[in-house]
């Protein structure tokens, strides 16, 4: 899973990432202010969200409605044990509403808490989030065909388009529940399947051919 971390103390931010179990989380980022909030969220896609109530004198609510945070799973954590900072931040969805200090078990019980709802929306079909020209896209993995891989991105194709994501191949199976890998570069929704020819190994979708690696043939 992917945190991000919105905190402008640098040295509470380094105590959050001292605190957190690696072993559970894929990559944690840090932003400290609005332009390096806005230049992180063009190439990511974070599952969860950790900020500060206050960013650099500003109440997080209005960043978070500005940037649509609320798509994500959000952490919000005060040194305020202040009942209108806990109403906002309920009302803009957020799974856990912590006061500082923070010890390692509540912020892993937090996290785990994210955790556990993304994991329930997979399981429900949810939405693809993609960035594209600097809109959000959403996706219903029903939708998807087929996806490709290119370098470090891969290429969503729906009847109509295809989206390109910062993301690796097994990143997105593991996220999102119904795709089959068929080759090194491809994977597919097996409901779009037109026909296959195991002769050429290769599989039709969309009338795109599409290469059947032998290691993936069953």
């Amino acid at each position: 899973m992917k945190v991000l971390l919105i905190e402008d103390d640098l040295g509470y931010a380094l105590s959050i990432e001292m605190l957190m179990d690696t072993s559970k989380v894929d990559s944690f980022d840090h932003v400290s202010n609005e332009t390096e909030l806005s230049a992180y969220l063009k190439e990511n896609i974070p599952d969860v969200i950790i900020c500060d109530v206050l960013i650099n004198g500003q109440e997080v609510f209005e960043i978070i409605k500005k940037f649509n945070l609320q798509q994500y799973q959000l952490i919000v954590v005060t040194s305020y044990n202040n009942p209108r900072f806990m109403s906002l931040a309920k009302d803009l969805g957020a799974v856990s509403f912590l006061i500082k200090p923070l010890d390692a078990l509540t912020l892993q019980f937090a996290l785990d808490k994210a955790f556990e709802s993304i994991h329930h929306s997979k399981e429900e079909n949810h939405r693809i989030s993609i960035k594209h020209r600097d809109k959000l896209h959403f996706l219903k993995t029903s939708d998807v065909r087929f996806i490709s891989v290119d370098g470090n991105y891969i290429y969503v194709y729906t009847d109509e388009r295809k989206f390109a994501i910062r993301m690796s191949m097994n990143e997105f199976i593991e996220n999102y529940n119904g795709f089959i890998r068929v080759h090194r570069k491809f994977a597919i929704n097996p409901s779009f399947i037109e026909n296959v020819n195991l002769r050429n190994d290769e599989l039709t979708i969309n009338g795109r051919l599409i290469p059947l690696g032998r290691r993936y043939k069953r």
